[in-house]
């Protein structure tokens, strides 16, 4: 049994999971030569990603890949390694996936009573044209990200 092997048996693979997200934090810290405050936030930040990954990310991963449980603090020191990167990545897309539904949601309620009414009176018109300026800013924030 070598060492990985012992600590896992030893400490468990959700400790092990953890500290290889610290590690993989600290990692990161040192090759941006971040040796400050905002490093130590990094580390502290990718040991709490860890933990998380650890309970909820790495154990079904692992079983649907049926991988030995050696693998998950190797998972674990990737997800606290990238995950600070990956972070400001997937809030992007997060935000631009919410805001494709807020488009879709407007464009929606612009159905064709609503633009005969847009034709025929005043404001009906008005009304459309707020809907057509909440798409396309919607649509220019989007784009920004």
């Amino acid at each position: 049994m070598g060492g990985l092997e012992y600590w896992i048996m030893t400490i468990g693979a959700k400790t092990c999971c953890i500290a290889a997200a610290g590690a993989g934090g600290a990692t990161n810290a040192l090759t941006k030569r971040a040796f400050n405050l905002d490093g130590l936030k990094d580390i502290l930040v990718a040991v709490i990603v860890g933990w998380i990954a650890a309970e909820f990310f790495i154990p079904p991963i692992m079983k649907h890949w049926a991988l030995e449980m050696i693998w998950g603090p190797a998972i674990a020191f990737v997800v606290g390694y990238s995950g600070l990167r990956l972070l400001p990545v997937l809030e992007a897309r997060a935000r631009k996936l919410i805001a494709g539904d807020d488009i879709k949601q407007t464009e929606s309620e612009i159905t064709q009573r609503r633009l005969r009414e847009a034709l025929l009176s005043d404001a009906g018109m008005e009304w459309l044209i707020e809907k057509e300026d909440l798409i396309k800013a919607a649509r220019d924030e989007r784009d920004k990200k």
